[in-house]
């Protein structure tokens, strides 16, 4: 007897079972109440049981937020057209919006794990914590005193929403994941998966160089991602019926490849750290060939978007590779030396076909260069004309920057 009223502890809680389930039951009642019996319709049913849903989804993810983040890892480059394809399939527009917040949902999980985890274990918030929890702050204080700190921003509060998702959301995340409860060999499995994925986009890139024709029919054909963009995301696609991604160089057109994420600029800074896990690896001596083989087509891939920047952020990983760190294995050097001489051989002939070495080396006057310089100088002048910003989400004035890098 003395069993069936004994507390239980459940995550480092004591609950009561009696007063547990009359929770349950009583929060059921009032959902019913509140989607049925409303004094105001307040909650469709639709509302209600996509909530019920979502909240469900959040309880598995704080629950296991290894593979939570896993599935973020795995899933997440190809959402989009996951999401488009149901939707060309027959899936409602409300249920296709609807199932697009799976990554806000498992990421707040993992969040929410990784808070329960800090209060459970008493730990002490160290600097790397003040300094993210800082950055939110900022970013909240900064959305709701928006209206005063740039006046000419009219922003609604979905779009500030967004924002905050947008600047913060990676942050949290991250937090999150430092003190969610995660398996010894967690780090090692998300690193396989996430190089796995890596080389998987950049397979897709080579193959959108290849054959981009083909790339752009299964893309717009058999996907009907620009449809779905359209029709569900309300965007604007500069060709419905052409996802490539072009460029023109002294008279030379070529393709800057974008792969699963339909943009050069986001597949060359994903690839970059694909990259870097690859280079990581091959330091350490793990992954054996295969990790030297995906580390050549993530490279090629890299290279194929054409993105000076990324390019140029894999140079400072290759540079950073070659420092001393613990665990590396003996004569790392040397072999890093035969690994980035492989990669110069397959990285030269590509940067000459593709245009990229045209690209880089074109004269200021070309109208690519030109663009770059210019759209960095209105950037000085709008910092010096309205410091404390224009606003969070506040769309670009030439929004044909965006892609340029």
């Amino acid at each position: 007897m003395r069993a069936l009223v004994a507390p239980y502890r459940w995550r480092g809680a004591v609950i009561r079972p009696a007063i547990a389930g009359g929770a349950f039951w009583l929060l059921a009642i009032l959902a019913i109440v509140a989607v049925y019996f409303p004094p105001r319709h307040l909650i469709s049913a639709q509302t209600a049981v996509t909530g019920l849903v979502g909240f469900c989804l959040l309880a598995i993810a704080a629950r296991w937020p290894d593979r939570s983040l896993l599935a973020l890892i795995i899933v997440l480059p190809f959402s989009g057209f996951i999401l488009a394809k149901l939707w060309a399939l027959g899936v409602p527009t409300s249920i296709v919006r609807h199932l697009s917040a799976w990554k806000e949902t498992l990421a707040l999980g993992v969040i929410v794990a990784g808070a329960r985890n800090f209060i459970a274990t008493g730990r002490r918030a160290d600097a790397v914590d003040r300094l993210a929890l800082g950055l939110v702050g900022i970013i909240v204080l900064y959305i709701l005193g928006q209206k005063a700190l740039a006046p000419s921003d009219h922003a609604s509060m979905t779009v500030r929403l967004f924002a905050f998702r947008t600047e913060a959301g990676f942050v949290l995340l991250l937090l999150g994941a430092r003190h969610a409860p995660l398996p010894e060999n967690f780090l090692d499995r998300a690193a396989r998966a996430a190089l796995a994925v890596a080389v998987l986009v950049a397979a897709v890139s080579v193959y959108e160089a290849l054959d981009s024709a083909a790339w752009n029919r299964f893309v717009v054909n058999t996907i009907h991602y620009t449809r779905y963009q359209i029709g569900v995301l309300h965007g604007s696609p500069p060709n419905p019926y052409d996802i490539r991604i072009w460029g023109n160089v002294g008279g030379t057109r070529f393709i800057r490849t974008g792969s699963v994420f339909d943009s050069a600029l986001t597949c060359g800074f994903y690839l970059v750290l694909g990259f870097a896990l690859g280079l990581e690896r091959v330091a350490r001596g793990r992954g054996g060939r295969w990790a030297l083989l995906a580390l050549l087509v993530i490279a090629a891939g890299l290279l194929l978007t054409q993105t000076r920047s990324a390019i140029l952020a894999a140079l400072i990983v290759a540079w950073l590779a070659f420092r001393p760190a613990a665990g590396r294995r003996r004569h790392w050097r040397t072999q890093l030396a035969f690994v980035a001489a492989a990669l110069a051989i397959v990285a030269v002939p590509a940067a000459i076909s593709s245009g990229l070495s045209k690209r880089i080396t074109a004269p200021t006057s070309n109208a690519d260069n030109s663009g770059h310089i210019s759209a960095f100088w209105s950037g000085v002048h709008s910092i010096g004309h309205h410091p404390l910003g224009t606003g969070l989400a506040k769309p670009a004035r030439a929004t044909s920057h965006i892609t340029c890098y």
